[in-house]
């Protein structure tokens, strides 16, 4: 039961990773440089309803 748990914990870990890695490939491939760069990730990240269409992000 226990490493049912933490193999559904890493994979969520890694699915999550991986998103934040293509998300940010598609603002280096923007063109976007600096603190916008990080900016436009944070903004990505918290507007509403991203989780449901990458569908991985939190699904805990």
């Amino acid at each position: 039961m226990r490493r049912l748990v933490l193999l559904k914990a890493v994979n969520s870990a890694a699915t999550a990773l991986f998103d934040l890695l293509v998300t940010f490939v598609f603002v280096r491939a923007l063109g976007v440089e600096g603190f916008a760069q990080y900016a436009l990730l944070a903004a990505i990240a918290n507007y509403p309803g991203i989780h449901r269409m990458t569908g991985s992000w939190g699904q805990d």
